[in-house]
């Protein structure tokens, strides 16, 4: 993975700046693990149907805010099983400091 975007992600989920949610990549103000990704990246948010999709560098890079798109994950150097590894932490229960550690650790 991409080791300054890896440092800055991690530090975004350890700041406590960032509510965790679950089940979307930002909705009402909380954020998943790789919603917080996205806002590290710089993403400009579009809300529809009452999720918010990142854009990057003026692209839509989610598949309807859930997950990112291949395209993305190559960008940054990410498996997609990482990618769902990361999600199934996230949404069954574990805390973004539990899952900054697991970054470190395995990317």
């Amino acid at each position: 993975m991409n080791k300054n975007i890896k440092m800055r992600w991690v530090k975004a989920l350890r700041s406590g700046l960032y509510e965790q949610g679950q089940s979307k990549l930002r909705r009402e103000k909380r954020s998943c693990c790789l919603g917080v990704l996205c806002a590290v990246m710089g993403a400009k948010w579009n809300n529809r149907w009452g999720a918010d999709y990142p854009l990057i560098r003026g692209k839509e890079v989610s598949d309807g805010g859930t997950v990112l798109l291949p395209s993305l994950l190559k960008m940054i150097g990410m498996k997609k099983t990482t990618q769902d590894r990361l999600v199934e932490m996230n949404d069954y229960g574990k805390s973004f400091v539990e899952i900054a550690q697991y970054i470190e650790k395995r990317l």
